[in-house]
């Protein structure tokens, strides 16, 4: 028996390694596209897969992989397989290749969103978050860099030597280590939620670790020229309001988290990059049409792939055909074949019956982890998974898969979210005795 439960706690612990490495290589995947092996960043697109694969394999092992999920993808692959060779007959260009990337976006990395919670315990969600938040500031201050730097400067270089995108006068949104700025989006947005959750709930983290991400956060954003790193801090923010008013008993403490972003405010505004950032920002969201075209850009979102879908034919046009990779792979350079949007990706590629059961079960599973996360704000106090789901509902409803950066931060945030709902709660029996 005891060697059975040495067994089964080193591959736990081998389970909890290989989530370490995936948000390491997360963290660095654009890195190394852009700057360190940029031949190569059509391949380390893929560099966290076999770390997922390899997660799956120890968590299967180790009775933590649960089998309802593996059922589900199982069952939804092949037919999503079945589906993609019915279109490749019908279809102009198709390769076995596109459908393989195609299974990959949709299924692969999804497990991780429930292995995550059934091997880590509320230290070690703790611990990702304090390690979210002591990156904060360089990544912060990388991104000034990037801010203040030419947009052809070597800072400024997309994935395999391309270009980043442009803001306003010529400035680019700086994407720190990332590939690109959506990056930024998900990682600060996980950020902004362990910052509130360590000022709504005393003893997380030291108070300067706190202070310096609240001078990252302002800075970060100010930089960005980007409206969604606003939009996702701010439903961050608001879902911080919604669990505390889950849980009055915390509502004293948010004069806190005002305090402590009133006092980094008035740092920042001492700062030369700060000002010039938030007037281009301002200009940004005037450029783009301001509330106005923040709400045109929900309504496309929402009707587009209902319009879409009625072209659509009955088998999609296969998997993968509307990623970047895979126009990538067939024409020779990346484009949107497809849509440029999440669901009319999936119901092009799938067709309007399977990909609209894809897009149902996106919302099933963001609608199964709110209720999760209301009741451990209204029945214990715990805030975090609140925060945590506004940091990556919009990915998993909406967010497009098909770019690596979001597809990483949407399953390892995710799992993080579902973790927290934990806090207090034993972790399973074998992980127990690896702790002991």
């Amino acid at each position: 028996m005891d060697a059975l439960n040495k067994t089964d706690n080193a591959l736990i612990r081998q389970v909890k390694i290989g989530i370490w490495v995936y948000f390491i290589l997360l963290l660095a995947e654009g890195s190394l596209r852009k700057w360190v092996l940029p031949s190569l960043s059509g391949p380390l697109l893929l560099v966290r897969d076999p770390v997922a694969v390899w997660i799956y394999f120890c968590a299967f092992r180790a009775g933590l992989f649960p089998g309802n999920v593996a059922a589900t993808i199982g069952w939804l692959s092949t037919i999503a397989t079945i589906f993609s060779f019915m279109a490749s007959f019908s279809a102009d260009i198709s390769s076995p290749f596109v459908t393989l990337y195609g299974l990959r976006t949709n299924f692969l990395h999804v497990p991780l969103i429930f292995i995550i919670p059934s091997a880590f315990s509320e230290a070690d969600v703790r611990s990702c978050g304090k390690w979210m938040l002591l990156l904060a500031a360089p990544m912060a201050v990388l991104m000034v860099m990037q801010f203040e730097a030419p947009s052809d400067d070597v800072l400024n270089l997309g994935a395999g030597g391309g270009k980043q995108i442009l803001s306003v006068r010529g400035k680019i949104r700086p994407a720190g280590t990332f590939s690109y700025i959506t990056g930024i989006v998900a990682f600060f947005s996980l950020v902004m939620s362990f910052f509130m959750d360590g000022l709504l709930r005393r003893d997380r983290y030291p108070a300067l670790v706190l202070s310096l991400a609240a001078l990252a956060l302002l800075s970060s954003m100010s930089v960005s020229g980007s409206r969604s790193v606003v939009l996702a801090l701010a439903l961050v923010f608001i879902s911080g309001v919604v669990s505390v008013l889950l849980a009055p008993w915390l509502m004293e403490r948010m004069f806190r988290v005002i305090a402590v972003a009133g006092l980094a405010l008035a740092v920042a505004t001492t700062t030369e990059f700060f000002s010039h950032g938030v007037t281009l920002l301002a200009e940004r969201f005037v450029v783009a049409g301001g509330q106005e075209g923040i709400t045109s850009r929900i309504e496309k979102i929402v009707s587009e792939p209902f319009e879409v879908a009625t072209a659509a034919p009955m088998f999609g046009f296969g998997l993968g055909m509307g990623t970047m990779a895979g126009a990538t792979i067939l024409k020779g350079h990346s484009e949107f074949l497809l849509a440029e949007d999440e669901w009319s990706r999936l119901l092009l590629e799938s067709g309007p019956v399977l990909g609209l059961l894809f897009i149902l079960l996106r919302f099933g599973l963001a609608f199964w982890m709110l209720q999760r996360c209301i009741r451990a704000a209204r029945d214990d106090g715990n805030v975090l998974p609140m925060l945590l789901f506004a940091a990556v509902v919009t990915n998993i409803v909406t967010g497009q898969w098909g770019q690596a950066s979001v597809q990483g931060f949407t399953s390892f945030g995710a799992g993080l979210c579902i973790a927290a709902c934990n806090t207090g709660k034993p972790v399973p029996a074998r992980a127990d005795d690896e702790e002991s």
